[in-house]
């Protein structure tokens, strides 16, 4: 596609091709042409934009189009002075000229001839793809004007003509129409045509152009602009409905024509000569043995590997293709030289086959476009081999057999053919064989809400595993290594990669990522059970809720996001030691769901999940009609999904001490493989051993880990976890350094009551009164500040005063439902309960439907009160509810040993192997498990 553009200025992005013409690489100086109408610039102060004028118009005629453009623009800021001072004007030196009509300052109703000072236009040549092997030929003309000032209006005009030697006589023309909100006060587009010659025009998203205007033996049709601005599109909208708003104009009646016209530099007759270079691979290729699909996988790798990809748009090259013999001999062109050389070869083997014409993104448009050339931005071959279609790309990479029935997602092609055709659909198959398999092998024996061990392998061939092949090649072994570890982790969500590699099969075409390492358990607990869903799996990507709200949006299709088949064979082991696992959802399925192709099926046997998976997109779209009842497929779809779900009594998270610990002895020695792997200034994965260890309670361990991040970096979240843990260790006096040198780095007061809680265990009761000082001092609330006051007051042992500050809170904001519950727990926690204040209780758990928090404290209250069973009776529906809330653990076994029932030793035992400070802790409050 060759594109015209102006840098400085708003003018939509037009793209023009005609045929030839004589043209050159100067540029030309000269009157506006007589057929364009002058704008006039706007004057009004309440009309006043950025953009002044934007006058484009066009005219086509005897196979040459010439646009003209004229642009304002009001330079009011330095930025815009910046952004606008230097003009840039491109055009095609092959198909036409640029001549430049005016550059001029406008300066308080003053006009600087800019021409007439001297300045001229300096010819660059603009390669700016050339890095991506983008050599379209454009020349581009620039100038700076000298003396422009912020305030001045810059006003330029030229024009450029344009033919394209591959469409004759014809001619098209693609130009964007602007729309609110742009910044442009007038501005308007005119496209005009001998009155003998049909043209065809349309614009797209429901703008009517309108009939044109017939005068002086024209054809006169004109848009002025801005248009009003375009309705929103929902986000999965397909591309028509989303697409730029575009006057699109050719002298082509349908695709047949374009189809036709296109051909003879598409032929393929005689392109390969016998005894040649290229006439000996094709040999090469005829003597392999196997069928058509080998020798068409052959031919395509040839032009795959051994030419390399170069757009070359000059001399007509952007339409018209190197014939196959220069290709070969060249090693180099791009997808229309490839296309070409690729149907040669099929074609002198006998395959039938032909070239066509693509739209790499928004393939779903094109039907919706006049028959223009301008249409399409890509060439591949369609073959037909057994019956059936196979859509060659040669620009792609690593082609072999099993990836020949890819068929990409260009949505429609147009077939180039001497008799002519129309468009045709590229249908979307499932694919023979997955472009990637996923093999996952999670071993979670050592419990179910702990990290497993994965090993991890990706099989990958076509285009992913040529970039593999290419990143072997091109980093560097760090990088390389950072590469394919985030590829593996991806692959199962997240995962912390201890060892990996990668292999490419020349052969057979296939990558092969390989790697061990840790994730996080998949095992997900809601409302009291855990269950594994096997998030993993593919079919766990396919959501379907659109938007459909809008009236207006009622008959809008759902474009299907993706392409491809993936299939995933997952294996997990689940511990065995206790506890059992059960089933749920569908063992198999093979079902069509919003585009998706599922096939699945799951076993539970053994201790061992089996899963094979495959998801294919076999669809481009969901029609309007199908979208409630593929929603439901969706949610019925996630329903089935497969999941095993965990007994109760399987091991949990603080269940792991003592002699308990060795069973995380291969989770350790992994963590220890990824501590190998980092450099000296990384804490990302010290840093995840310490949280695993903080989840276990190996708090010693977590101190270790915490203290080796900190000497790499100081961060105030690692002390506060560091000193929580010295807490439990029993080491007071260093977690109050750590909680002082927190509020050093950052003052907020929001570690006094740890403090507190320390210096109460050594007993220094006294330091905690300039804390409850500097707690009122910094509170940023009035609540805040009685909170905190109150909450430090009790550590300082006088609860009774903190008690009083809770009440008076209360008594001003009455409907605060979290004063209850302060009020309850600060009163259980000193054994200040009475019959009356015990009233705070009630509502405490009554106003938060029974929160866990009100219940733990109500209990406590309770056991104040001597009311034993009924203490009981709300811890065990928090332990219900939580289990792992040693507080209301421990408390429940003080209870339970001071009424002489049985399980309070055990309750004390397993709450102080997680928390060992909750002995000094409610020793405090006056409670004791001894």
């Amino acid at each position: 596609m060759m594109r015209h553009t102006f840098a400085a200025s708003i003018a939509a992005v037009t793209l023009i091709v005609a045929q030839p013409a004589m043209a050159g690489e100067e540029v030309l100086y000269g009157d506006v042409p007589a057929w364009v109408t002058p704008m006039e610039l706007a004057v009004d102060p309440d009309e006043r934009q950025m953009f002044a004028l934007a006058n484009q118009q066009i005219r086509m005629e005897d196979g040459v189009v010439t646009q003209y453009q004229d642009v304002a623009i009001r330079l009011d800021t330095p930025q815009s002075l910046t952004q606008m001072g230097t003009i840039t004007a491109g055009w095609m030196p092959d198909k036409g000229d640029l001549t430049i009509h005016r550059v001029e300052l406008i300066r308080d109703g003053r006009v600087v001839d800019v021409l007439a000072d001297g300045q001229t236009f300096e010819v660059l040549r603009r390669e700016a793809g050339l890095e991506r092997r983008l050599l379209n030929g454009q020349l581009t003309a620039t100038i700076a004007i000298k003396g422009v000032e912020v305030g001045d209006t810059l006003r330029f005009a030229y024009s450029t003509t344009l033919s394209d030697q591959a469409l004759g006589e014809d001619m098209q023309v693609l130009t964007g129409l602007m729309t609110d909100p742009v910044p442009l006060e007038r501005g308007r587009v005119t496209l005009s045509w001998p009155e003998g010659e049909t043209v065809h025009y349309q614009a797209m998203r429901g703008v009517d152009l309108g009939k044109p205007e017939t005068r002086d033996g024209y054809n006169w049709l004109s848009v002025d602009m801005p248009l009003e601005e375009l309705e929103d599109m929902p986000y999965d909208a397909p591309q028509r409905f989303r697409a730029p708003l575009i006057l699109q104009a050719t002298t082509l009646a349908n695709w047949s024509e374009l189809s036709q016209l296109m051909a003879p530099v598409f032929s393929s007759e005689g392109a390969i000569a016998d005894g040649s270079p290229l006439a000996a691979e094709v040999a090469k290729i005829a003597a392999l043995p196997g069928d058509d699909l080998t020798r068409t996988a052959a031919a395509l790798q040839l032009v795959q590997e051994e030419v390399s990809y170069l757009l070359n748009g000059l001399n007509g090259g952007n339409y018209i293709p190197q014939q196959p013999a220069e290709t070969w001999e060249l090693r180099y062109g791009d997808c229309k030289a490839k296309s070409l050389l690729l149907l040669s070869i099929l074609q002198e083997l006998g395959i039938d086959s032909e070239v066509v014409l693509v739209h790499s993104s928004r393939g779903d448009v094109v039907p919706h476009m006049a028959p223009l050339a301008g249409a399409f931005d890509h060439m591949i071959v369609r073959a037909e081999i057994g019956g059936k279609e196979y859509w060659l790309d040669g620009t792609g990479g690593n082609a072999r057999v099993q990836t020949l029935d890819r068929a990409p997602d260009f949505v429609w092609a147009l077939p180039i053919r001497a008799e002519g055709s129309d468009l045709v659909p590229i249908n979307r198959d499932t694919w023979s064989v997955p472009g990637e398999k996923v093999t996952v092998a999670i071993d979670q024996t050592a419990g179910v809400m702990v990290p497993a061990l994965v090993n991890i392998r990706i099989e990958l061939d076509g285009d992913r595993a040529a970039r593999w092949r290419s990143a072997d090649t091109q980093l560097t072994p760090d990088k390389l290594e950072d590469a394919i570890d985030g590829a593996l982790s991806s692959a199962v969500g997240t995962a912390q990669i201890y060892e990996s590699d990668m292999e490419f099969d020349e052969v057979t075409g296939r990558a092969v990522l390989t790697g061990r390492g840790l994730m996080t358990t998949l095992f997900r607990e809601s409302d009291g059970k855990q269950e594994y869903k096997a998030s993993i799996q593919p079919a766990n990507s396919i959501s379907f809720s659109p938007d459909r709200a809008k009236q207006e949006w009622r008959e809008i299709p759902v474009r299907v996001r993706g392409s491809g088949s993936e299939r995933l064979a997952l294996s997990v082991l689940l511990p065995q030691d206790r506890g059992s696992f059960t089933f749920r959802g569908k063992e198999a399925i093979d079902r069509l769901v919003a585009g998706y192709k599922i096939v699945s099926q799951a076993e539970l046997s053994g201790g061992r999940l089996e899963l094979d998976q495959t998801v294919s997109v076999v669809a481009d779209e969901i029609a309007p009609d199908r979208i409630g009842a593929e929603r439901r497929a969706a949610r019925l779809l996630d329903r089935d999904l497969p999941a095993v779900e965990a007994s109760r009594d399987v091991r949990q998270v603080w269940e792991y001490t003592g002699k308990d610990r060795s069973r995380l002895a291969k989770i350790e020695a992994a963590y220890a493989r990824l501590l190998e792997r980092d450099d000296e200034d990384e804490t990302i994965n010290i840093i995840n051993r310490a949280n695993f260890r903080r989840g276990v309670s190996d708090h010693r361990g977590a101190v270790e880990d915490f203290t080796r991040a900190l000497a790499i970096e100081e961060d105030t979240e690692v002390l506060l976890m560091r000193a929580w843990h010295r807490m439990q260790l029993g080491e007071y006096e260093l977690a109050l350094a750590d909680y002082r040198k927190v509020e050093q780095l950052a003052p907020t007061g929001g570690t006094y009551s740890a403090q507190a809680q320390a210096l109460r265990y050594l007993g220094r009761n006294d330091e905690i009164g300039a804390l409850v000082t500097e707690a009122s001092l910094i509170a940023t609330t009035d609540l805040a500040g009685s909170l905190g006051e109150a909450q430090l007051l009790g550590w300082q042992g006088k609860g009774s005063e903190g008690l009083a500050i809770l009440m008076d809170e209360h008594s001003l904001n009455p409907d605060n439902d979290m004063l209850d519950n302060e009020v309850c727990w600060n009163a259980a926690m000193w054994d200040l309960v009475t019959r009356e204040n015990f009233a705070y209780c009630t509502d405490a758990v009554e106003k938060g439907a029974e929160s866990l928090a009100a219940l733990d404290s109500r209990a406590l209250a309770y056991y104040r009160l001597g009311e034993f069973d009924r203490a009981l009776a709300d811890l065990d529906k928090v332990l219900d509810r939580k289990p792992d809330q040693m507080a209301s653990r421990y408390l429940r076994g003080v209870i339970r040993k001071e009424a002489g029932l049985d399980g309070g030793g055990e309750d004390i035992a397993l709450a102080l192997s997680v928390r060992p400070a909750l002995r000094d802790e409610y020793a405090v409050y006056g409670v004791g498990a001894d």
